[in-house]
């Protein structure tokens, strides 16, 4: 707020009525008058008009809102957030004879909303409104300065549904905003709407007496000050009564003459989104509990708005309260209003029917418990729903909410100030000069006496409400969110500053490349037109083999060709011809475009200039004159970077770090612009503890592509982990808002900054993003719903849904886990088919057990489809798809699968805690094997054994529980352990993770204890899952102990293609050579092996030997 500025003025102008008829003709003298909070403003002149005319006013008004919090402030900015200027038009009637006073009629009213002024930050507003009319009382004559009676009207409307209505035209400005930056920046407006009551008890309406339907609860209101507001008249709608879906809101608290003006213009309850309702009773998990109590039973309803202005003080100790007493108690009562107590001059006196109610004079008092919490996570500004109406107990409420309950003290205080004659607003707390139109107190007299109520006990009525489930909907919302959501483009910003993205690299379109190409094309037209010189000239000779070669000849010949070029001219057209390529060079490649300044320097560019032409020209002329044009050089293999990361996920898997990191490098050398090579390394070494590079590379990844989701969550993470909570945080906004444009799951980065906030000790923060992720997940669940429906419908059928699942699966894994294009030895054959088809089992499906509520924070955390998208077929590029996929039917479950993959144990860790709190039936066995994976990953192998075998205890045919047991043996040691597990796994239909790093071990363990059949046949199935150097050097290391030394160098051969510097492939190669005696080949094997520095002794003993047996294969003697 501008410094000096303590009040503002409003103009409100009156410019025109359209369409306003007189009550005995259509000729008709009126004028308006504008009251605001029960006082006069102003009152325009009379205007003669008619039907067909329009009446124009052109009249102002002004009216001071003042900032100072002063006894003499009668209008603040609360009155303008909560209070309408009441515009009465009255018609004058022609006097009669004999007639001393003129007659007036209120013809109708209607209400101005100043809260516009407040919310929209602009400073003029232009509005038409219609004019309800005022359609009871008599003409009474009106006294000169005095007020026209309130309860006298005709009415306005005719049988003619189709008659245009009235209407007045009306202009609203200031001169500066109400709430300039500095205001709206440390204020706020708070709304409250309070729809109606359902599934009312049946003992709720009775018809015995009348009743005043009451809502209230405590809010803050100026100056920080306890407040409470109150919602009275609430009124009683059978269920034959329909409501309509977009229902207009009353004015609280402001009586009007015409019932119609007692509607906020352009205001409307209406329902949230399925996906933002709060409260009790969602309408997502109770739409028929909803529908039959909102359609078929009666209600009570209020419709009523109520708006507040929350000053810098109030919003503080808002936010403070949200903060620390969350649940806010809205009550809910019943008063019995007999009809005696309405005579006058009662109000201080008891009736005998009074006296007799006086115990059940307060009755179904209950109370609903709102969740304030929503609001403080960050761009929350609303908070709607259905929220249940329990029993009311003074004690309950204290224990949840932290506050004493005061809807009755409100009640008694409204009254005892009514009796005393002070109409005192429940919101205001200074003193009013002047008299204000309260409800409350205009009303008191049907309160009757609550100030003997008793609040010490339970009602007994109120228990009705546990067994009727009645709700009230409620809207609590704000303009401006207590917690700033950041802006896309402020998030964008950030993250360019944290890790500056990596400037692209420049393509140069005709450089030097260009100009260097042109130079050849001219050569090699001219050249062209040279052999065509000398075939003319000695074509005959070359013909008839009579051309002679001699050094002589050569040179005549030559000068021959010279002289005929220089003669006929054609010698001076091909330099033009090549003047402009040369130009373009000494453009484009040395980049002169300036005179030179010494002759020197001139001739030394000259004799480079010139080396350089000829060396191209050599070059051009060597491919126009090569005779391998046709038969171009075999291009070397070229290994992709998903094979890469394939070789150095086995090494890593081997324990051969150093391997699988140099693969890792060489991914990134293929293709330094890729953001997967980099996440790829960096999450290598978040494996290998070194949490600096890994940063390093998260953050080049990001550095290529800013919108790279899985680089922007793992660099958080690592930030996390060095405690730069600030960087973090933007880093995974940013992840959050590109949740729909990855190929992650869209409700992971929800997910993983909750546990970020969870870190930080942020409650709120943490709740709103598990909530957000869970809204995503139900959505997808949806959807996903319906694809499968429509696929149905359509007759669409999977390949896994086909008649007979478990054979056409048994076929299909029986071919794949067989099949070879090398032969295997026939007692292999006969063990492959018994090992195959005997031992398999259709295990249990597990997923049922994790379908349970997987959120803490909220019932609407729904279920995962899970993922039945896999196919097994011939996509070798990932591990996890060849090997199967584990669906888990949790976002936490999901979460943690994909941080163990990128080995963030902390996150990890954090994230299965929370699934095992959620899980209403206990841990099921999917939570047991992430536990075990974390567990392992953690070198916790005692625990991880525990933990599995609890896994396996509950479904002993889970293929992943035994592959992680067999895992964990491998790590301790204990091979029969591993190598029973792994059989086992191997056994049944469905996959395991990994399966090819578990038939790399189960075949090395048959070929150290000898069984080379056994291990030839799992080395075939691993190069079926992805082939690899590993994998065909272990068919060939098999073949060759089994003598079939011809399928051995195939295998060894194809080795070699994958990875030609390994020494073992070498070290075999040189055996099988030296067996079939081939001397020189086995001595090149023998040389790369021993170059590459083979370290297996036991296999050096074994090529000397045989090198020793043969008499060949060592070149040194």
């Amino acid at each position: 707020m501008e410094a000096g500025r303590t009040y503002e003025t409003i103009q409100l102008e009156i410019k025109d009525t359209r369409y306003l008829r007189g009550t005995k003709s259509d000729n008709l003298t009126t004028y308006a008058k504008l009251e605001f909070d029960g006082r006069v403003i102003g009152e325009t002149n009379k205007v003669e008009s008619n039907a067909d005319t329009t009446a124009v006013y052109n009249y102002t008004c002004h009216l001071d809102c003042w900032y100072i919090d002063d006894v003499n402030a009668r209008v603040t900015i609360e009155d303008l957030a909560s209070k309408p200027v009441v515009i009465t038009f009255v018609e004058v009637l022609p006097k009669e004879k004999k007639q001393k006073e003129e007659k007036v009629v209120l013809l109708g009213q209607c209400s101005v909303d100043l809260f516009s002024l407040l919310r929209d930050g602009r400073t003029h507003f232009d509005r038409t409104l219609l004019i309800h009319p005022i359609t009871t009382g008599d003409v009474k004559p009106a006294a000169a300065s005095a007020t026209p009676d309130r309860n006298t009207a005709v009415s306005q409307t005719t049988n003619d549904d189709t008659e245009a209505k009235p209407e007045v035209n009306i202009s609203l400005s200031v001169n500066q905003l109400l709430l300039d930056e500095e205001l709206q920046k440390n204020t706020n407006l708070m709304t409250v709407r309070v729809g109606s009551a359902y599934s009312l008890p049946d003992a709720f309406t009775g018809a015995n007496g009348s009743f005043n339907y009451m809502l209230g609860m405590p809010l803050p209101h100026s100056g920080g000050k306890d407040g409470f507001v109150l919602f009275q008249n609430g009124a009683f709608k059978p269920a034959v009564d329909k409501e309509a879906k977009r229902r207009p809101m009353k004015w609280h608290n402001a009586p009007m003459s015409a019932s119609g003006a007692q509607f906020i213009p352009s205001q409307f309850l209406e329902k949230p989104a399925p996906m933002e309702e709060k409260g009790d009773f969602p309408e997502m998990r109770h739409e028929e509990f909803r529908m039959e109590a909102e359609n078929e039973k009666g209600r009570i309803t209020w419709d009523t708005e109520k708006r507040s202005y929350l000053d810098p003080d109030t919003k503080a100790v808002f936010r403070a309260l949200v903060q620390h007493k969350r649940l806010l108690p809205v009550e809910v009562l019943r008063i019995s209003g007999p009809a005696g107590s309405k005579a006058p001059g009662a109000a201080g006196k008891k009736t005998q029917l009074q006296v007799e109610e006086e115990n059940g004079l307060v009755s179904f008092h209950g109370v609903c418990y709102v969740d304030l919490g929503p609001l403080l996570y960050p761009g929350v500004k609303s908070i709607s729903g259905a929220f249940k109406v329990h029993p009311y107990s003074e004690s309950e409420i204290e224990r949840k909410t932290l506050r004493r309950p005061t809807m009755l003290d409100e009640l008694a205080r409204v009254q005892n100030s009514a009796v005393r004659g002070n109409n005192v607003s429940p919101h205001r707390s200074k003193g009013q000069s002047t008299k204000r139109m309260s409800t409350v107190a205009k009303n008191q007299e049907s309160l009757g006496d609550v100030s003997e109520y008793s609040t010490s006990g339970t009602s007994p009525e109120s228990a009705v409400y546990a067994e009727s489930k009645t709700y009230v909907v409620l809207e609590i919302s704000l303009i401006r969110p207590l917690i700033p959501q950041r802006q896309q483009e402020e998030l964008i910003t950030m993250v360019s500053l944290a890790i500056p993205p990596r400037p692209t690299t420049k393509i140069q379109v005709g450089g030097a490349d260009k100009a260097v190409s042109d130079y050849h094309s001219q050569l090699t037209s001219v050249a062209h037109m040279v052999l065509d010189e000398f075939r003319s000239l000695y074509g005959k000779d070359i013909l008839n083999g009579e051309l002679d070669l001699g050094a002589e000849e050569q040179i005549k010949r030559k000068k021959r060709l010279y002289y005929e070029l220089n003669t006929s001219g054609k010698y001076f057209a091909y330099k033009e011809q090549m003047k402009h390529a040369i130009v373009k060079i000494v453009r484009e490649k040395f980049m002169k475009t300036s005179a030179f300044a010494t002759p020197e320097l001139l001739q030394q560019f000259l004799s480079e200039l010139y080396v350089y032409l000829i060396d191209e020209m050599h070059v051009c002329i060597g491919k126009f004159l090569s005779v391998n044009e046709k038969n171009p050089a075999i291009k070397a293999p070229e290994i992709s970077c998903a094979q890469l990361k394939r070789f150095a996920e086995e090494a890593f898997d081997q324990g051969d770090y150093q391997h699988s990191g140099r693969y890792y490098k060489e991914m990134i050398v293929k293709n330094d612009r890729d953001s997967a090579s980099w996440l790829e390394n960096g999450v290598f070494h978040l494996h290998m503890g070194n949490n600096i590079k890994a940063k390093e590379c998260f953050k080049e990844s990001v550095a290529i592509d800013q919108n790279y989701v899985p680089g922007l969550l793992l660099y958080g993470i690592v930030s996390t982990l060095e405690t730069n909570f600030d960087e973090a945080e933007v880093v995974f906004e940013r992840a959050v808002n590109l949740s729909f444009q990855s190929d992650l799951p869209p409700f992971l980065p929800s997910a993983v900054i909750g546990i970020f906030y969870e870190f930080v000790d942020n409650q709120f923060r943490l709740e709103h993003a598990f909530l957000q992720a869970a809204r995503i997940f139900a959505m997808h669940e949806e959807l996903s719903t319906k694809d499968e429906k429509k696929k149905s419908s359509s007759g669409e059928t999977s390949p896994m849904r086909a008649d007979n699942p478990e054979q056409r699966e048994l076929e299909r894994k029986a071919i794949w886990k067989s099949n070879s294009t090398l032969s295997m030895h026939p007692k292999a054959k006969e063990n492959k088919a018994l090992n195959i088809g005997t031992t398999t089992a259709k295990r249990t499906n597990s997923n049922t057990s994790d379908k349970h509520v997987n959120t803490d924070v909220s019932a609407d955390a729904a279920k995962s489809t899970g993922n039945n998208d896999n196919d097994d077929g011939g996509d070798t590029s990932n591990e996890k798809e060849c090997g199967g996929k584990t669906n888990f039917h949790s976002i936490y479950l999901q979460t943690v699968d994909w941080l163990l993959e990128c080995h963030a144990l902390n996150f990890a860790e954090s994230v299965l805690a929370r699934e095992l709190l959620s899980a209403k039936d206990g841990p099921t066995i999917n939570y047991y094997i992430l536990l075990a994976r974390l567990q392992m990953k953690q070198k916790n192998y005692q625990q991880a054994n525990e933990t599995i075998n609890k896994a396996i205890a509950l479904e002993i045919e889970n293929p992943e529980a035994w592959a992680i047991s067999g895992h964990i043996a491998y790590e301790e040691g204990r091979k029969n352990i591993m190598q029973d597990c792994y059989e086992r796994t191997i056994a049944f239909v469905d996959d395991a993770l990994h399966m090819h790093t578990i038939l790399l071990r189960l075949a090395h363990v048959y070929m150290e204890s000898g069984k080379y059949a056994q291990a030839k046949r799992i080395y075939l199935m691993a190069s079926k899952y992805s082939f690899t150097c590993p994998t065909w050097l272990g068919v060939g290391m098999a073949c060759y102990r089994l003598g079939e030394l011809e399928e051995a160098e195939d295998a060894l051969a194809e080795a070699n293609v994958l990875n030609n510097t390994n020494p073992t492939v070498w070290s075999y190669l040189a055996l099988v050579t030296l067996k079939t005696n081939r001397q020189l080949e086995a001595e090149q094997c023998y040389k790369y092996a021993t170059k590459l520095g083979l370290s297996d002794q036991k296999l050096v003993k074994e090529v000397a030997e045989l090198q020793r047996q043969v008499g060949f294969g060592d070149p040194s003697f």
